[in-house]
């Protein structure tokens, strides 16, 4: 098994250069993220009174990667040194203004706005993905972060992205605790310990979270993600007017669009009543995909009890496409249609 939280010893240092401020006040932050195509600044403050949080700011922008038919990195890269710094600066626009009998240097932030300057809440710290990601996407985040940290003499937090998903939950019941007024024992949902399946474009695994760093990895993929997989499979099934008209490269929602167009589906799913997959039944078109350990080996599938899998679904998909390149539409959403039930 695998621990989640890489930083859990940088975590609890932060905690006890913060636990004097947490004492007197509540815990403001400026949150960076470009782990990947989004460049995205966040300020998130932690009432003292309550279990509550309040999301003063949350702005994203995504590169626009069309003409790559996918995430291309340098375009990426370039999306993230142009546009974070604007976003860095929005983002002072909106937290708390500071009382000006109550201004220190140790406190206060001076902002420049359309009509001066105006006294503003210093955060107690800032935090930047620091992993997983592309690693010249996750330079430009931390370097601004960093710079931001030396300026304003404030501790840097590096956070695990895949640790900050399964923290999700938690914040969101955080955001809907800052509605709950007067309650003093409010406690956020989950409650530890909660499972989390985490399903993103470059991980798919089932964590266990006992507490806020202590994490655990039950299983993950043992070759290609599900999002990456759907995403590379619907550049293969989606007819090229599709791909050519679709806003952005999230490939994946797209073909789940193309594959299931009605809001009251004619189609039905029923799963196994087996921990084995049965050998599916060949379409009307004579093709079928196999779902993954359809054939697990002597050892059967307890030698995969800690292994997602799906390349070996795009690599179906993809020779039937290119053993019928004239399929028509309606073969094409079935094939979509089966890609999508076979992968989740």
């Amino acid at each position: 098994m695998k621990s989640l939280c890489f930083l859990s010893r940088r975590v609890y240092t932060t905690k006890k250069l913060l636990s004097c401020r947490a004492s007197n006040r509540s815990l403001l932050t400026l949150a960076i993220e470009t782990s990947c195509d989004d460049t995205s600044v966040a300020i998130l403050e932690k009432h003292d009174d309550n279990s509550a949080a309040t999301l003063h700011f949350n702005s994203k922008i995504t590169s626009d990667n069309r003409s790559y038919r996918g995430v291309w990195p340098i375009a990426a890269h370039e999306s993230h040194q142009r546009n974070l710094a604007q976003l860095v600066k929005d983002a002072l626009l909106t937290l708390p203004r500071q009382q000006s009998t109550n201004a220190t240097f140790e406190n206060t932030v001076a902002v420049t706005t359309p009509h001066g300057s105006d006294l503003y809440q210093k955060p107690d710290f800032i935090t930047v993905t620091r992993g997983p990601g592309m690693r010249a996407n996750l330079i430009t985040g931390i370097d601004t972060a960093k710079g931001l940290a030396v300026a304003w003499q404030v501790p840097l937090l590096g956070v695990n992205h895949m640790q900050a998903h399964a923290l999700t939950p938690r914040m969101v019941s955080a955001l809907d605790a800052a509605s709950v007024i007067g309650d003093q024992n409010y406690d956020n949902d989950p409650a530890y310990p909660f499972l989390s399946l985490l399903v993103s474009g470059g991980h798919t695994m089932l964590v266990h979270s006992r507490q806020l760093c202590d994490h655990e990895i039950l299983a993950t993929t043992s070759d290609l993600a599900v999002g990456d997989m759907v995403d590379k499979t619907a550049r293969d099934v989606l007819p090229a007017s599709v791909i050519e008209s679709a806003s952005d490269v999230m490939y994946g929602r797209v073909m789940e669009e193309f594959a299931f167009p009605d809001s009251n589906p004619t189609y039905g799913y029923e799963p196994s009543l087996t921990s084995i997959a049965q050998p599916p039944k060949p379409t009307k078109y004579g093709w079928t995909i196999k779902p993954p350990y359809l054939s697990p080996g002597p050892g059967g599938l307890r030698d995969f009890n800690s292994e997602f899998s799906y390349s070996g679904i795009g690599s179906q998909v993809k020779r039937i496409v290119e053993q019928k390149p004239d399929m028509d539409v309606i073969e094409r959403k079935l094939l979509a249609q089966e890609t999508m039930r076979v992968a989740f």
